[in-house]
């Protein structure tokens, strides 16, 4: 596993052309919807030379709750071909950037917003492997 950076460089090149599984993160925002897009390019061009590899799937990661443009986020993504596009999402949550300054994850910390955290990043683990396997 290895998180790549958010930007398009050599190294995400390099990455996505030894990746058996591209697990892509787009916050709602125009400019990472864009970005997402230039990315599922990359992923489609290593498919090409691999012959099908790698796979692709997309979240919308960091949206806040309750919001028409997390919804709106989803459906441009499933736009994008080729691409399994996830309902689950990842919310925008205090703890999580606490993680960090605490050297510890979701899965370390108690308290019923570490466990909001937790079941939403266990949720989706498990439709990425549902995708992978389907």
């Amino acid at each position: 596993m290895i998180d790549g950076p958010a930007a398009l460089s050599e190294t995400t090149r390099a990455v996505i052309l030894a990746a058996d599984l591209a697990l892509i993160p787009c916050q709602p925002t125009g400019v990472d919807l864009e970005s997402a897009s230039d990315t599922v390019r990359l992923v489609h061009q290593a498919q090409r030379i691999r012959r099908g590899q790698p796979k692709a799937v997309m979240f919308v990661n960091r949206a806040v709750k309750g919001t028409k443009l997390k919804d709106e986020a989803i459906e441009v993504l499933r736009l994008m071909p080729d691409v399994l596009v996830l309902d689950t999402v990842i919310h925008q949550r205090q703890i999580i950037a606490d993680c960090y300054g605490q050297n510890a994850t979701v899965f370390d910390l108690s308290g019923s917003t570490a466990g909001i955290a937790r079941r939403e990043l266990e949720q989706l683990f498990k439709k990425v492997l549902e995708g992978l396997n389907g």
